[in-house]
């Protein structure tokens, strides 16, 4: 009957190592996630992706950030994008702009700009999903009212 509470040590140790490991990714700069925001003028906001040992993002993320754009043109300008899609529509990771359309963004890119058509929704949201299989280095965007 002793094994009993030694299998259940045994299970609470691997659960607690489980977590104590998806817990050594963090976020370096930008909003948390699920946040929400508005777009004011002047106003800018970092989203990125949290960095996990070796510098990659985590696996099986899913990761939103929200932002009401009231009428404004936001615009997302990325610094650096690696992120590991497959095809077209990027399956596996990717990342998401969806207002009034959508884009789905993969792969590596640099200094790249985004330009959300909002016409006919008053919000803009980025998603970042990720699943089990290979990781990048991931992403690092602002996101911002658009002047004129």
């Amino acid at each position: 009957m002793q094994t009993l509470p030694l299998l259940v040590t045994l299970l609470l140790l691997v659960a607690s190592t489980a977590a104590k490991k998806k817990g050594k990714c963090k976020l370096e700069n930008g909003l948390k996630c699920n946040s929400w925001k508005t777009l004011e003028p002047g106003s800018s906001y970092t989203v990125e992706s949290k960095t996990c040992k070796k510098g990659k993002y985590p696996k099986n993320e899913l990761c939103s950030w929200y932002f009401s754009v009231d009428g404004c043109s936001p615009t997302v300008h990325c610094d650096s994008i690696d992120i590991k899609g497959k095809g077209k529509r990027c399956r596996g990771d990717k990342l998401t702009l969806s207002s009034s359309e959508e884009e789905v963004i993969c792969g590596r890119r640099e200094n790249a700009t985004f330009s959300p058509d909002t016409a006919e929704y008053d919000y803009l949201v980025i998603e970042f999903s990720t699943d089990g299989g290979r990781q990048g280095a991931g992403f690092s965007c602002s996101s911002r009212r658009r002047q004129g």
